[in-house]
């Protein structure tokens, strides 16, 4: 008795202990919390009998009613617990059953009626009392039709929890499954026990070990708020996955769009048209620029949210392609009255070797922003360097400053959609996602950047950037004019479902007087590939009935180059394309240059 007692008084202790906690801490309204709670009550009451029924069974010729009306308790709490344990495991995570509905509330309410039949069977039932070989005071134990009877429906639930548990086995967490693998072995030892010391009272111990498996690992609140973050972080990768592919297409359309106004502007400033056309047609061009930098910064956003900004390193030249820059963005003066100032220092070395496409885009964004909120003064841009030539670093200071508008408050400069003192400049274009991008970029490549303003009188943004040089540069030079448009007499394909970017596409390569075919399908353009010889397809990757694939592998199947030539420009476009078998990649909108290249790459290599 003394060991029974001791284990008994241990298992109170505990499960007060987990019982305080979960009162404390839970603030889960689940079912399964519901059950838990009840389990615990269910639990305690019961070890505080099991206790009580110890002292009366040994005792029990001093008070024979007492210690009847006990174990008859004892009995029905066991198979209380019981029916508990099978309504958590029936109802756990269970969305093909949830205890709400109209077959778990009839589940329910059959396990309750069939336990209160059971209650008052063993309520008539009569026990025996048996004595094992180390005496009769502290080795007696019940027996009898009670207790079969009671051993009997704890085994139905049994069999019923092992059936529940492999039917709705693929709705469990591991932990779960865990924690029910734990009960079944607790059950399995119970059984062995009881049949080797019958003396030794270990139920609701048992029970006690399993209601604190269930608290630490499923019930705990920790727990279940990991869960619940894991189940808001998959939902929030499943919105993350919908965005992206909403921003593709977005971009797509827009690009497509944007494609024929800027080659047709592009063409059309060249052609024989007056003065006052052109500076219209420029206005488009400027207008298109705009556009295409917001859809732009968008598409950067998510990339930068979703942390995959990769640094694409190669040998530049800094100078030129600063240089470069300045005469694209500084149309952005437009007619205002500002003294543009640019200074590069001479010991920069000529090679560099860093990602100059991010380099680029963060000068970019800095210049972009002191015309647009610098209406008369100054706009400097000085670039100097710090050369340490035993580790081959340049040490680059990239310095913006204007006399602008200036900023009032700097502590939000780099959140998204912010923009300056937005009250006074309602009539500037933008999304205020210029220099969030510019601070991650910056951010990735190890650099840092520093703001100093006074509004009113302008503003300094100073961006420090550690490069790489180079001492045998190998510099590939990418055509700046085209110096010849004849390439023989060649045989072109073009492909796309959108009517007027097609009449656009043929325009542009018409210049170099191709024998061009198009069309707007792919069954179309499988024809054609099959019963024409083409040098070269331009096809976009988007074609309506979707056999854009289709058209791809008929020109690997007669080994013709293919071009993607497409609107879709999110990060890592071009190499999924190429992975996908296209020779080579545009996006739109494109320039002459482009078409140029691939064509140089195509028919001059």
């Amino acid at each position: 008795m003394l060991i029974t007692i001791t284990c008994e008084l241990l298992n109170l202790f505990f499960i007060t202990v987990i019982f305080i906690s979960y009162l404390l801490r839970n603030k889960n309204a689940s079912d399964e919390s519901v059950f838990f709670f009840r389990m615990i009550v269910i639990t305690i009451v019961g070890l505080v009998i099991e206790i009580v029924t110890t002292f009366t069974l040994a005792y029990r010729d001093v008070v024979p009613i007492i210690n009847i009306i006990f174990n008859k308790i004892y009995l029905c709490i066991v198979v209380e617990i019981m029916v508990e344990i099978t309504c958590f495991i029936v109802f756990l995570n269970n969305d093909k059953l949830p205890i709400e509905s109209k077959k778990g509330s009839i589940l329910r309410k059959t396990l309750m009626i069939s336990l209160t039949l059971a209650m008052v069977v063993i309520l008539f039932l009569p026990i025996d009392y048996y004595s094992v070989f180390y005496g009769d005071r502290f080795g007696v134990y019940t027996d009898g039709p009670g207790v079969v009877f009671a051993i009997s429906y704890g085994i139905l639930l049994f069999l019923f929890d092992v059936y529940a548990l492999l039917r709705y086995r693929k709705k469990y967490y591991k932990q779960s499954v865990l924690c029910l693998f734990f009960y079944f072995l607790l059950l399995f030892i119970g059984i062995v026990t009881r049949l080797l010391v019958p003396g030794v009272t270990i139920i609701f111990a048992e029970v006690t070990l399993i209601c604190i498996l269930i608290y630490f690992i499923i019930e705990n609140y920790d727990v279940k708020r990991l869960d619940t973050l894991k189940q808001i972080e998959a939902k929030a990768n499943e919105l993350n996955e919908e965005k992206t592919r909403f921003l593709s297409n977005m971009s797509h359309e827009i690009r497509t769009s944007l494609n024929t106004i800027v080659v047709t502007s592009s063409e059309l400033i060249e052609s024989n048209v007056p003065d006052d056309i052109k500076t219209d047609l420029k206005d488009c061009l400027y207008a298109s620029d705009t556009l295409l930098e917001i859809v732009g910064n968008i598409i950067d956003l998510n990339k930068i949210e979703k942390d995959v900004i990769t640094l694409n390193n190669v040998e530049y030249n800094l100078k030129k392609e600063v240089e470069s820059l300045v005469d694209m963005t500084s149309v952005r003066i437009e007619n205002k009255p500002i003294n543009f100032i640019m200074n590069i220092d001479n010991s920069i070395p000529n090679v560099l070797y860093g990602d100059k496409v991010y380099i680029k885009q963060i000068i970019n964004n800095l210049l972009t922003n002191a015309f647009k909120y610098t209406n008369e003064g100054t706009v400097k841009l000085d670039i100097i360097c710090e050369n340490d030539f035993n580790n081959k670093v340049c040490n680059l200071t990239i310095t913006v400053s204007d006399t602008g508008i200036g900023i009032k408050d700097t502590s939000k400069l780099f959140n998204k959609f912010e923009r300056f003192n937005i009250d006074k400049i309602s009539s500037v274009e933008g999304t205020g996602l210029g220099l969030v991008i510019t601070k991650k970029i910056i951010d990735s490549m190890n650099g840092t950047i520093n703001v100093e303003s006074t509004f009113g009188k302008g503003s300094k943004f100073q961006v420090k950037l550690k490069q790489q040089f180079v001492d045998k540069p190998n510099l590939t030079s990418k055509i700046s004019n085209i110096v010849n448009y004849n390439f023989g007499n060649r045989r072109i394909l073009i492909v796309d479902d959108d009517r007027l970017s097609l009449k656009i596409e043929k325009r542009s390569l018409s210049k170099f007087n191709f024998k061009i075919d198009a069309c707007l399908t792919s069954s179309e353009a499988i024809d054609l590939i099959t019963n024409n010889g083409y040098d070269l397809i331009f096809c976009d990757i988007y074609l309506e009935n979707g056999m854009d694939d289709e058209v791809l592998k008929t020109a690997k199947k007669y080994n013709i180059p293919i071009v993607a030539l497409t609107a879709d420009a999110i990060e890592g476009a071009e190499k999924k394309y190429l992975s996908m078998g296209y020779s080579y990649y545009i996006s739109k909108p494109y320039s002459i240059n482009d078409i140029y290249e691939v064509l140089e790459n195509v028919f001059r290599k």
